[in-house]
């Protein structure tokens, strides 16, 4: 069936499961691949080759891929395209004057929409272990520790809404004059887990 065929393996670096397992801590050293801008994509073609080996499936930390806007017209389609007998899709895109040229398997195209949509969270997850680390308030190192261990995607305990994200904490690092305020936030947070 179409969902088992396209689904990315749970093993996979950057799958669904890998991120919900993401800490804080190990965005410090995660090589991320590179996103390319959206308009890069000049052609998606379906094919009925099954592309087979872990390439074909996985995407490695230092690829290049497509943007998740150039795909949705492929993902879209994917589906009826699978019925139809479609196992792959060819596509093409040029970045920064380099042109790649790749045979997706579906899965392949799942699992970089995973990665266009965590992006931002990464990324985030990243500044504000940063900040934290390379801060002078002495009385958060143990806070700092905890955060370190904690999922990205976890949730903020205590508030009224548990859909909080903790990554969402580095909104706040543009807003110099609140960094006392959410380090004692994160401190209070580690307080209410135990």
């Amino acid at each position: 069936n179409f969902d088992d065929y396209s689904a990315p393996s749970s093993h996979l670096r950057f799958s669904a499961q890998y991120f919900s397992k993401l800490m804080f801590g190990e965005t410090a050293e995660l090589q991320y691949p590179t996103v390319a801008p959206p308009g890069a994509v000049t052609s998606q073609k379906f094919l009925t080759e099954k592309p087979e080996g872990e390439v074909a499936s996985s995407v490695l930390p230092l690829d290049v891929i497509p943007s998740i806007w150039d795909l949705l017209p492929t993902t879209s389609a994917m589906e009826g395209a699978y019925m139809g007998g479609m196992r792959s899709v060819l596509v093409e895109f040029c970045m920064d004057g380099n042109e790649y040229s790749y045979c997706y398997h579906f899965s392949k195209i799942r699992l970089i929409i995973l990665i266009c949509n965590h992006e931002k969270h990464v990324e985030s997850a990243h500044d504000l272990m940063f900040h934290l680390s390379s801060s002078h308030f002495l009385d958060i190192t143990s806070a700092v520790a905890e955060l370190w261990r904690m999922p990205i995607l976890s949730t903020i305990c205590g508030l009224s809404t548990n859909d909080v994200l903790l990554w969402r904490l580095a909104t706040l690092l543009d807003e110099w004059w609140m960094d006392e305020d959410v380090f004692n936030a994160i401190v209070e947070l580690l307080y209410f887990k135990h």
